[in-house]
């Protein structure tokens, strides 16, 4: 009973790699190598794909990349997700007024999923690709959470490391608390951003690979309370290296996240309200276009006067 279940998530592993490498094609051993499979399942799984054209096999080069069945399957999903269908154009604008990049994601699971860019970051290294997975854990992720119940909330704060006392669990729900009353988040830039960064991309490669995915998330644990930003009354400048806003769905529930990042130089407080005020702009904007509503009391308080238009 167990080898219809293991195959079938081999075969979206597989998927999940060429969807994060969209330009590239890749042989059977690369695959086989990169995701951990013996080379008659790979050929096997390859094969299947390749047959219901999720997979595109070239005959010369032998190698493997996206197949042209899975547009089909994209225009289907987009149909029941419209907001991820209507987002770019607005995401182009705000990356430019922003002089930014603009990232759309959606929670998969346990994971923060890459479904849209727009613009380039200016700082470097704070590339991310689409179909890229990133763990959430904290402290990323509070933008997911802010408006979600208390299980989903124990869960995420479950991932905090054995060390980690009651005082750092408490941190995160003032974050928590701080982004619903703002009505959205703020993360520094630092060094162990940068790392786990770097380390996240170096798993896009070899997403099977325990060591590497134990060390990026041993890298985002180290960020800890010093990314997120709670105080924005200081006129200190300061390096952001991201700001998010929620998009809301017909449930009141966080479907999407437009996440700014790339910023080239620092910012205080009042230079954050003002970039805020146009990501909330167009957060609200595709909350509306995509029939959903925001939940009672969003924006309320303190985050008023940061979101007027």
């Amino acid at each position: 009973m167990t080898r219809p279940a293991l195959a079938a998530a081999r075969a979206i592993a597989v998927l999940n790699f060429l969807a994060s490498h969209p330009d590239e094609s890749f042989t059977l051993s690369e695959l086989s190598r990169g995701l951990d499979l013996n080379m008659a399942s790979g050929l096997s799984i390859l094969k299947a794909l390749t047959d219901a054209g999720y997979v595109h096999r070239h005959h010369s080069h032998k190698t493997y990349s996206l197949g042209p069945a899975l547009v089909a399957v994209g225009f289907a999903a987009l149909a029941r997700y419209r907001v991820i269908d209507i987002a770019p154009d607005e995401m182009r604008r705000l990356a430019d007024e922003c002089h930014a990049e603009c990232v759309a994601s959606v929670v998969v699971g346990e994971d923060i999923v890459i479904v849209a860019l727009a613009g380039r970051p200016q700082l470097e290294g704070a590339d991310v690709r689409v179909g890229q997975r990133v763990p959430m854990i904290p402290p990323l992720g509070p933008i997911f959470l802010a408006w979600g119940d208390e299980q989903r909330v124990d869960r995420w704060l479950d991932n905090l490391a054995p060390e980690d006392d009651e005082g750092e669990r408490q941190h995160n729900r003032q974050a928590l608390t701080k982004v619903r009353q703002r009505g959205f988040s703020v993360g520094l830039e630092s060094g162990a951003r940068a790392r786990s960064g770097r380390a996240l991309m170096e798993l896009l490669d070899d997403p099977r690979d325990d060591r590497l995915r134990g060390r990026a998330r041993s890298l985002i644990a180290a960020m800890r309370h010093d990314y997120q930003v709670v105080d924005l009354e200081s006129t200190d400048r300061v390096l952001v290296s991201n700001m998010a806003a929620p998009v809301f769905g017909s449930d009141g529930e966080v479907v999407m996240a437009l996440t700014l990042q790339g910023f080239a130089q620092p910012m205080d407080g009042t230079e954050i309200n003002a970039v805020a005020e146009r990501l909330l702009s167009a957060t609200r904007h595709l909350t509306r276009e995509s029939g959903g509503h925001a939940p009672d009391g969003y924006l309320d308080g303190q985050a008023r006067s940061a979101s007027r238009a």
